[in-house]
């Protein structure tokens, strides 16, 4: 993760748990589990004030939100006769 930071410019929660690491695609509560210790580092290199650590969680779960939608019916293919 601090590779990301440091040589990828990685400047989110949202940037390294999903398109860094992708966690948050693999496993959304295993993102969640992560995530204030993933912010707790972030703050310590990128120097974040408790108001940008508390704005990264709300971001980073709004986004983790998005990743258990219900997935929509989807008719069978009709059989060709």
């Amino acid at each position: 993760m601090l590779f990301a930071i440091r040589h990828e410019f990685a400047q989110t929660a949202i940037d390294v748990l999903a398109r860094r690491t992708r966690l948050a695609f693999i496993d959304s509560k295993a993102a969640r589990i992560a995530a204030p210790r993933v912010i707790e580092l972030m703050a310590a290199e990128l120097g974040w004030s408790r108001d940008r650590k508390n704005k990264e969680l709300i971001s980073l779960n709004a986004f983790l939100d998005t990743m258990s939608a219900p997935m929509p019916d989807i008719a069978p293919p009709q059989s060709r006769k």
